[in-house]
C-alpha cells in the first residue's frame, strides 16, 4: 500500500477512500454471507430434527407393549428423551458444524 508513502494529498485522500470503501464491501460481504450460512444450516437442522423426531416415533411404536413395562422405558422418559435429544442434535448441527466448517475454510486458504 503506497497510499501512505505519496506525498501528493488529494492522490492520498482518494486512495484511503477507495480502500475504506473496499474495506465496508467486504464487511458487507461477509455478513451476508454469514447470514445465508445461518439460515441455511438452520434449515438443514430443522429438517434433520423432524425427520430424526419422525423416525424415533416410528421406532417407539413398533416396540412390544412389553417393552413399556419396564421402568428405564416409561411413557413419560420416553417422551423426555424424544423432546430433548433431538434439539441437542439441532444445536450441534445449526450453530457448531458452520463454525467448524468456516474454520477449516479458513485454515486451508
Amino acid at each position: 500500500m503506497e497510499i501512505f508513502a505519496t506525498t501528493d494529498v488529494d492522490k492520498m485522500r482518494h486512495d484511503g477512500h477507495f480502500w475504506a470503501i473496499m474495506l465496508l464491501l467486504c464487511g458487507l460481504v461477509q455478513g451476508g454471507t454469514a447470514f445465508i450460512q445461518s439460515a441455511l444450516f438452520g434449515y438443514a437442522a430443522e429438517k434433520l430434527t423432524t425427520r430424526l423426531r419422525t423416525s424415533l416415533f416410528c421406532n417407539i411404536m413398533r416396540m412390544d407393549i412389553g417393552y413399556f413395562d419396564m421402568p428405564n422405558h416409561s411413557s413419560g422418559k420416553i417422551s423426555t428423551r424424544l423432546a430433548t435429544d433431538t434439539p441437542n442434535v439441532k444445536s450441534a448441527i445449526d450453530f457448531r458444524l458452520g463454525a467448524v466448517i468456516a474454520a477449516l475454510v479458513s485454515i486451508l486458504s
